[in-house]
């Protein structure tokens, strides 16, 4: 009798043990997708970033950055906020037809 009681025990516990690993393999995978979503979305700014760069060397017009940008991010036409053209993942600060500045269109605290 006491045997049978043991081998439950024993079984309830490897049942346990092993359901504990379970969540922390899924856990683990669900933050790797999304540590693996942030890195790509850095990759894309920096190429609305290099993409951008080159135009605005030359004294490209504002139509020209915002062109090249939406290009780049692939992300349709952005949006405006407070004086700042997001397209993608990076804002747009123009001065008149002129890029004075380009912000990230998210919170650094997203990057660690």
């Amino acid at each position: 009798m006491k045997w049978r009681i043991a081998t439950a025990a024993l079984t309830v516990a490897l049942l346990g043990s092993n359901l504990y690993w379970m969540v922390g393999a899924v856990d683990d995978a669900v933050g790797r997708a999304y540590r693996t979503d942030a890195l790509y979305g850095e990759c894309h700014a920096l190429d609305e970033a290099l993409a951008v760069v080159p135009l605005v060397s030359g004294g490209a017009s504002k139509a020209d950055v915002l062109a090249a940008a939406r290009e780049a991010s692939g992300d349709g036409d952005g949006f405006e906020d407070d004086g700042v053209h997001v397209v993608g993942r990076l804002g747009y600060r123009f001065a008149g037809d002129r890029l004075v500045a380009v912000e990230r269109s998210w919170s650094p605290g997203a990057c660690e």
